[in-house]
């Protein structure tokens, strides 16, 4: 009956100084997590896979549920040819 309680307390103890260590180290992990997402958006060549011609890109154009930094009432629309 003992072994099980301590495990339990254990257990809680680590979630509390993950949870802990999260909350201290937020800003330093979220700039590896953008950094990490930019070098990802960045290195990625999106024309590569098309072919030749006269090809139109839509930006802005994005529902706000899909894009979290897109602010609708700042939002506009803009093509590039």
């Amino acid at each position: 009956m003992r072994k099980p309680l301590r495990l339990l307390v254990a257990l809680a103890v680590l979630i509390a100084l993950c949870g802990g260590a999260a909350m201290l180290f937020q800003q330093q992990i979220g700039m590896w997590v953008f950094k990490r997402g930019v070098e990802r958006v960045v290195g990625r060549d999106h024309l590569a896979g098309l072919p030749d011609g006269l090809h139109v890109a839509l930006c802005g154009t994005l529902p706000a549920r899909r894009c979290s930094l897109s602010m609708p009432a700042k939002a506009a629309r803009a093509t590039s040819l």
